[in-house]
């Protein structure tokens, strides 16, 4: 919100958006109970991986986000140990910038906060400019597990985190000489001629006799066991089950509202609109330009022009000129020192004079002001009701999902009408092994962790899944053995058909490259025709760009924008196999398309100097931080975690 007071470029703004939306979710997963196992196995108990400044990193909460990144990014179960400690630093950092954010007096303002959910198109919560509702909002937000006041919570740190950012960068800057030669470098283009020797093209050419598979099969037999599977039968305990069945008297919601008062206070706050008209990066003659027509929509204003559709017409902030120059409510310590004096100054109603901010000039008209307030009980009262309702669905689910356990371990033959009495879903997949997707559990490292732990007609400890907790019954072991080739008839295939045409590939690479050097590596095509291979020729092709087929220019390393005409480059490695190039002819970049692209081309610089500099603030945050010995990284509890099996 208010994002054009305090940054100087529009790319920043996405930037850091994007890395509010990974902190803002990322610190919203560790608060999601059910994610993950509280221990991949019971020799893991929930234990401080990490002390930052006094606050405690849990094993749980390290798992559970190692688990939800293992999910978005399809890391193979067996790795996932591997992540730990990068995932652990990644978290370190993240509450090592909250704090630090903190001691500098940085804050984020309840009407700051409700801008930016406004704006979020995430959240989505005033489509086609309308507000969904309180009660919308608190229940979408209840959906994913956490509470109204944990989601706010870990927004608000997102925007401090931002907030940060924004001090430790304003200062750094893109020189013209720097944008010259990135435009350079970006606009420059090659045509190659080229062939791409990929084995996938030989696919077709492998013959797949009986008799062949099974040879191949018997020297690499070694290479084809059969993992073991393991049957279960879940019991499924559903949050949504216990969520339908909790009430939320009045009397609770009174007194947690009475303990929570601090948190519906509203501050001091003015609703105002401006137009604005930019001037960084502007010369001297150009911002006197800019301020003589500020101050032409100035007396346009004072003579009783609509403001509104000045600012449409005008205003270069393009967020609040298509509300015709609308920024709603603002608090104190929101906006840049100059805008902030005049907002807070002038009373409703009222222009403000030119106002000259590092951002160019703007025009002021405040609508309103309101001094300090407290939101009243009927006025939270739904979100406390949600916030109370959840607080009691989490607690109570995991002693329903224990209850459940120790009735199915009495009675494991009655898990059908158990499934009845707790309400729970019963889930039966079939035999499985450790990389398998299971049923309302999904790929769950910590559910295989313990299932494969389990004896024959073990019930496991309740194990949180997506939405509840899991309580498996283990029904039957099938033993990991040797694979009999009818058994893995077609990886065989696969296998071999890959083998052979990879073999026929690097026989043509071979081929090639002899073909070449005889020629002195100077006729690609000739050298090509006498092999019967196709010679493609690209488009001229910049350093971003790519080749049919190959992939990306940037696979081929600097050379096709340094090697000498007519001169022939390869094999390289590219696009899963090999490409050799000539480089046909090289075309400048065009220096009428450098105003065009300049804009953009600076706010890129300056976005990568600025994530380039705050990534090293907080490495040095981080050591300082381990130097005064406020940093504790339990570096035995880590050792456990990455070497128990998933």
């Amino acid at each position: 919100m208010l994002n054009i007071f305090r940054r100087k470029d529009m790319v920043t703004r996405f930037v850091v958006g994007s890395i509010l939306v990974f902190i803002a979710l990322a610190m919203v997963i560790t608060l999601i109970p059910g994610i993950m196992s509280t221990s991949t196995t019971d020799a893991v108990p929930n234990t401080t991986v990490a002390e930052v400044g006094g606050e405690e990193i849990t094993s749980w909460e390290l798992q559970r986000r190692l688990f939800q990144i293992g999910r978005q990014r399809n890391i193979p179960q067996e790795m996932m140990p591997l992540f730990i400690p990068s995932i652990l630093d990644q978290m370190i950092l993240e509450k090592i910038t909250i704090q630090e954010a903190g001691r500098l007096g940085l804050v984020v303002s309840r009407e700051e906060l409700q801008k930016r959910l406004q704006q979020d198109p995430n959240l989505n919560l005033f489509p086609e400019g309308k507000f969904v509702g309180q009660q919308q909002y608190e229940n979408m937000i209840a959906s994913n597990g956490v509470t109204v006041a944990q989601f706010e919570q870990s927004y608000r740190d997102g925007m401090l985190y931002e907030k940060l950012l924004q001090v430790v960068t304003d200062s750094l800057t893109v020189t013209p000489e720097e944008v010259i030669a990135t435009f350079h470098n970006e606009n420059e283009k090659v045509v190659l001629d080229y062939v791409f020797l990929n084995p996938a093209s030989f696919q077709d050419e492998v013959g797949t006799s009986e008799a062949e598979l099974k040879a191949y099969f018997e020297e690499n037999r070694e290479s084809y066991p059969v993992p073991e599977k393991r049957s279960v039968q879940i019991l499924y305990v559903e949050n949504q089950k216990l969520r339908e069945g909790t009430t939320v008297s009045e009397e609770e919601i009174q007194e947690y509202y009475e303990n929570d008062k601090d948190n519906y206070r509203i501050e001091e706050r003015v609703q105002v609109s401006h137009i604005l008209l930019l001037t960084p990066d502007k010369t001297p003659e150009k911002v006197e330009e800019v301020k003589k027509k500020a101050s032409d929509l100035l007396e346009q204003l004072e003579g009783g022009a609509d403001f509104a559709a000045l600012a449409k017409e005008n205003s270069e902030d393009p967020v609040s000129a298509a509300n015709g120059g609308d920024l709603g409510w603002i608090v104190r310590q929101q906006t840049v020192p100059e805008f902030e004096t005049a907002a807070f100054t002038l009373e409703p109603g009222t222009l403000s004079d030119l106002i000259e901010t590092v951002y160019g000039f703007h025009i002021l008209k405040v609508m309103a002001h309101e001094q300090p307030f407290l939101r009243t009980l009927e006025q939270v009262k739904g979100e406390i009701q949600i916030a109370l309702l959840e607080e009691k669905v989490n607690s109570g689910i995991f002693r329903m999902a224990e209850q459940a356990a120790a009735a199915l371990r009495r009675a494991p033959d009655d898990i059908e009408s158990l499934a009845e009495q707790y309400g729970a879903v019963l889930v039966a997949p079939p035999p499985f092994t450790r990389g398998d997707v299971i049923p309302r559990i999904g790929n769950s490292p910590s559910f295989m962790g313990e299932v494969f732990a389990l004896e024959k007609g073990e019930v496991a400890l309740p194990i949180p899944g997506p939405d509840g907790y899991a309580v498996p019954l283990l029904l039957d072991v099938f033993p990991g053995h040797p694979g009999e080739y009818e058994e893995v008839q077609e990886q065989v295939r696969t296998n071999y058909v890959s083998a052979k045409s990879r073999e026929m590939a690097q026989t043509k690479v071979d081929q090639l490259t002899e073909r070449l050097d005889q020629l002195g590596k100077k006729d690609l095509k000739q050298a090509a025709r006498a092999l019967n291979l196709a010679v493609e020729t690209t488009e001229p092709v910049t350093r971003q760009g790519a080749i049919p087929s190959v992939g990306n220019m940037n696979a081929l390393g600097p050379k096709p924008f340094k090697a000498e005409l007519g001169e022939v480059v390869g094999p390289v490695l590219a696009g899963g196999g090999n490409i050799f190039y000539q480089v046909a002819s090289r075309e400048p970049a065009e220096e009428e398309d450098m105003e065009q692209q300049a804009t953009a081309i600076q706010q890129r610089l300056l976005a990568q100097k600025r994530q380039l500099t705050f990534e090293t603030y907080q490495d040095n945050l981080k050591d300082s931080m381990a130097a005064a010995g406020d940093l504790w990284i339990n570096e035995d509890a880590i050792a456990q975690l990455t070497t128990v099996a998933p």
